[in-house]
C-alpha cells in the first residue's frame, strides 16, 4: 500500500521553528547599533557605506556583526549561521568543553558539526575549549594563534576581562551562599517539566525542552538559582530572600529566576538555555492569562513578565521589539494591583510575631514590586529614548526599609530589629524635597539604602526627558538641566557634585548602581543621550559626522563645560572597573562614557594644536582616579584646570596625545565585550559599534 503524503499545513499555520532559514552570507552583516534599532525606525537601519543587518534563523534580527569598513573587517565577527532552535538541545555533547559544574550533554557543544552545513537545521553549536560558546551574541571562538575579543592584556593593564563566557565564577556561589528557604530538588524539577506543558509549543519544541530540562543536575539547577540572588537580585532586591522557597514559587516566575541566574552563569550553553526559558515563560503566561484572566491579577505572574523584561538587554532587535511592546502589560497589571499605593494591611491587634512579620513581608514585597518596576522602566526609557510608561508620582508608596530590616531571617530577628519608629517618608514627599529649589542639603536623618537612591537617581534623569520636551521654549531647557543637577548633588551629599556618598559611610562598592546612574545623569544635563546615538551611527554617516563635528565643537567652545562631562565619564568608567555590578544599565553607562570620552580627546586635540604651556605644574590629573587621591580630579574642574597636555586616562596616557581617541575606544571597547558585555549581550553590540568608529577613526 502506498503511503499518503503528509498533510501540508496552511503557511499561517507552519511553525517558525520548523522553517528556518538558511545562514546569511557574510556580505549581509550588519552594523551593530542600527541593526539594534532598525524595529524602532521602520525601515532600513543604515544608508552609509555599512551593510544592512543580517537574520537570525530562530528570533529574526538578532545577533550582531560591526560590518564592513572600507572594505575591511572591522573587528569582532558574531557567528552568524548557529540558528538557535530548540532540537540543538538533542545533540550529543562535545567532549571538549569544560565547565566548573556538568551540565550533562545538553548544554555542551558538538564538535562534529560544520559551520558551514548547507542545510537550514544544524547540529549543536561549536563551542570553544575554554567553554565560551559562539551563539547569539556570545564571542566567536578564539582562532589559533589570534587574539580574544577582549584583545591583548596589554591593551589595558589595569582591567583584564574575564576569558570564560562570563566574568561570573560559579566559586562566588558557594563562597557566598544567598541563604535562601529552600532548594530546588527533584519535586520541584518535576513541577518546572509540568510548567512547561502551558507554554504552547510544538511537540518538537516541547520535548527537546523537556530532555534538557530533565537531565540537568540538580546542582546546576540550584546554581542558576543563586546566581540570580547573588548578582541580579542586589541591584533590584525586591524578592525576600529568608522567605523564598522554590515550593512555593509561581513555575514561570521560577522559570524566568532560573533563566537569569543562566545569563550569569559561566556555563557552556547556559546563554542558550536562558534565552529559552525566558521565551517559553512569556509564552506561558500569556496563555494562562488568556485562559483565565484572573492570573492578570496575580502577583507573582506580574512579577515573572517584570523580570521577563530584562530580556531586551540581550542583544537581540527581536527581543527589544518584543520587550518594548510589552513594556506597557505589566506596568499595567501592577497598576491595577494598586502596587504603586502604600499597602495598608489588616492585622489583629493580638497578632503573633510570625503573623506580623509574615504581613511585614507581604508588604513590603508588593511596595518593592512597584519600585522595581519603576527602576527598570526608567532605566529602558532613559537608555533607549523611549516615552515613559510610568512617572514617579505614582508612586505613592513610603521607602522601602532597611537592608538589615527586609534580610532579617527569622521573624525574631525581624521584631528585634522592628523598633517602633516615626511613619517612613513616602518617595514622591522625598523627591519634592530633593528637586526644591533650595540651597540647604537633606536632613542627616534621612537615610537612604542603595535600592532608593537607584530608584530615586533614575527618578531625577526622567527629568531631563521632561525638560527636553520644552527645548523649542528658550531658556526653559538651560534652566530644568541645571535644577538637575542640583538635585542630583543635593541626593548625591558629596563634597562636591564629583563625589557622590547618598549619606552612607559604606563607601561607594555598595552605591555603585546608585553611583554609575548619577554620573550618567549629570553627563545628559550636558550632552543628550540621543546625540551620542547620533554620533554612533544610528542614522547614517553623514548624520554621525554631523553631530560628531558640532559636540566637538561645543566642547573647544565650552571648556569647563566639557571639562566636567569627561570627568563625570572618566568617574563612571572608574566604578564599573573597580565594582560591576553585572547590572543591566552598565554596558549602556560604559558605552556613553567611552563616546563621552573620545569625543572630549578629541576636543583636546584641537583646542591645544596651536597652544603652547606656560605653566609650570607637571601634576597628572587621571579622570578615573578616586576622589580622594593625592591629585584630587575635582580640584582640575574647580580652579579651571592646568592646560590639557596633564590631564589623562589610566592605561591610555595623555588625552592631547593624536592617538588617545581611538585608544580610548578600543580599550573601552575591549572591556565592554570582555566584562560587562560577558553577562548582558548588549555590550558585545555596543562594543562592536566602538570598534567600527575606531575604525573610522583610523581612516580619517
Amino acid at each position: 500500500m502506498t503511503a499518503s503524503p503528509p498533510l501540508a499545513l496552511p503557511e499561517a499555520q507552519i511553525d517558525p521553528f520548523d522553517t528556518l532559514p538558511p545562514p546569511m552570507a557574510p556580505a549581509e552583516y550588519g552594523f551593530g547599533l542600527n541593526s539594534l534599532f532598525e524595529m524602532q525606525l521602520g525601515g532600513p537601519a543604515y544608508n552609509g557605506s555599512v551593510q544592512q543587518p543580517f537574520m537570525d534563523p530562530l528570533f529574526g534580527f538578532s545577533a550582531f556583526s560591526p560590518g564592513r569598513v572600507d572594505g575591511q573587517d572591522s573587528g569582532l565577527q558574531l557567528a552568524t549561521d548557529d540558528g538557535m532552535f530548540w532540537s540543538a538541545f538533542l545533540s550529543p555533547p562535545n567532549p571538549i568543553a569544560t565547565a566548573e559544574l556538568d551540565a550533562t550533554g545538553d548544554l555542551n557543544g558538538d564538535s562534529s558539526t560544520s559551520l558551514n552545513a548547507p542545510t537550514p537545521r544544524r547540529g549543536r553549536i561549536m563551542v570553544a575549549a575554554t567553554g565560551v560558546a559562539t551563539r547569539h551574541g556570545s564571542p566567536a571562538p578564539q582562532e589559533e594563534g589570534g587574539e580574544s575579543l577582549a584583545g591583548p592584556s596589554k591593551a589595558w593593564p589595569v582591567w583584564n576581562p574575564a576569558e570564560k563566557d562570563s566574568g561570573i565564577t560559579v566559586e562566588t556561589v558557594a563562597d557566598h551562599p544567598p541563604g535562601l528557604a529552600g532548594e530546588i530538588d527533584e519535586d520541584v524539577r518535576m513541577s518546572i517539566l509540568e510548567t512547561l506543558r502551558f507554554a504552547q509549543l510544538t511537540d518538537h519544541e516541547y520535548h527537546s525542552l523537556y530532555r534538557t530540562m530533565s537531565r540537568l543536575k540538580l546542582e546546576t539547577y540550584n546554581t542558576l538559582l543563586r546566581l540570580y540572588f547573588l548578582h541580579f537580585h542586589p541591584v533590584v532586591p525586591f524578592l525576600h530572600i529568608p522567605s523564598f522557597n522554590p515550593r512555593s514559587t509561581v513555575g514561570f516566575l521560577l522559570l524566568v529566576i532560573l533563566a537569569i541566574g543562566a545569563v550569569h552563569a559561566p556555563l557552556a550553553g547556559a546563554l542558550q538555555l536562558g534565552r529559552v526559558l525566558l521565551e517559553v515563560s512569556r509564552r506561558g503566561i500569556e496563555h494562562l492569562t488568556n485562559r483565565d484572566n484572573r492570573l492578570a491579577r496575580s502577583l507573582p505572574m506580574s512579577q515573572a513578565l517584570l523580570l521577563w523584561s530584562t530580556i531586551k538587554w540581550l542583544g537581540s532587535p527581536r527581543l527589544l521589539e518584543l520587550s518594548e511592546v510589552f513594556r506597557c502589560t505589566f506596568v499595567t497589571q501592577l497598576r491595577r494591583l494598586q502596587v504603586f499605593d502604600e499597602p495598608s494591611p489588616a492585622l489583629s491587634p493580638n497578632a503573633s510575631v510570625q503573623e506580623r512579620w509574615a504581613s511585614f513581608v507581604a508588604s513590603e514585597e508588593r511596595r518593592r514590586t512597584g519600585m522595581a518596576c519603576f527602576l527598570l522602566e526608567s532605566e529602558f526609557t532613559t537608555l533607549m529614548h523611549l516615552s515613559p510608561t510610568l512617572v514617579l508620582g505614582e508612586l505613592k508608596t513610603s521607602l522601602p526599609c532597611s537592608e538589615e530590616l527586609w534580610n532579617a531571617p527569622t521573624a525574631e530577628a525581624w521584631d528585634a530589629l522592628n523598633q517602633p519608629s516615626p511613619p517612613a517618608l513616602q518617595v514622591g514627599a522625598l523627591f519634592r524635597l530633593i528637586t526644591a529649589d533650595s540651597p540647604f542639603p537633606l536632613p542627616a536623618s534621612i537615610r537612604l539604602n542603595p535600592f532608593a537612591c537607584h530608584l530615586l537617581v533614575n527618578a531625577i534623569h526622567l527629568l531631563v526627558w521632561s525638560s527636553a520636551q520644552l527645548s523649542f521654549i528658550p531658556n526653559v531647557a538651560e534652566l530644568a538641566a541645571t535644577n538637575v543637577r542640583r538635585s542630583l548633588s543635593r541626593l548625591g551629599r558629596g563634597e562636591n557634585e564629583f563625589t557622590p556618598s547618598f549619606g552612607a559611610t559604606e563607601g561607594e562598592s555598595k552605591f555603585s548602581a546608585a553611583c554609575v546612574s548619577y554620573h550618567l545623569a549629570h553627563i545628559a544635563t550636558h550632552l543628550r543621550l540621543e546625540e551620542l546615538d547620533v554620533v554612533a551611527g544610528r542614522w547614517s554617516a553623514l548624520d554621525a559626522a554631523s553631530a560628531k563635528a558640532k559636540i566637538v565643537s561645543w566642547m573647544v567652545s565650552n571648556g569647563e563645560q566639557a571639562r566636567i562631562v569627561a570627568l563625570h565619564a572618566g568617574q563612571l568608567v572608574r566604578l564599573v572597573h573597580l565594582y560591576p555590578t553585572y547590572g543591566t544599565y552598565e554596558s549602556s553607562s560604559l558605552f556613553y562614557a567611552a563616546l563621552c570620552l573620545h569625543l572630549y580627546a578629541r576636543s583636546l586635540l584641537i583646542s591645544s594644536s596651536g597652544f603652547a604651556s606656560t605653566s609650570s605644574d607637571t601634576t597628572v590629573y587621571a579622570l578615573d582616579s578616586p576622589q580622594n587621591s593625592p591629585s584630587d580630579p575635582s580640584i582640575f574642574i574647580a580652579t579651571g584646570g592646568p592646560h590639557p597636555p596633564s590631564l589623562n586616562f589610566e592605561g591610555i596616557g595623555p588625552l592631547t596625545d593624536s592617538a588617545a581617541s581611538k585608544k580610548i575606544l578600543t580599550t573601552l571597547a575591549s572591556a565592554l565585550a570582555g566584562q560587562t558585555g560577558a553577562v548582558w549581550r548588549i555590550g558585545q553590540v555596543l562594543a562592536s559599534v566602538l570598534l567600527v568608529i575606531a575604525g573610522h577613526e583610523e581612516s580619517t
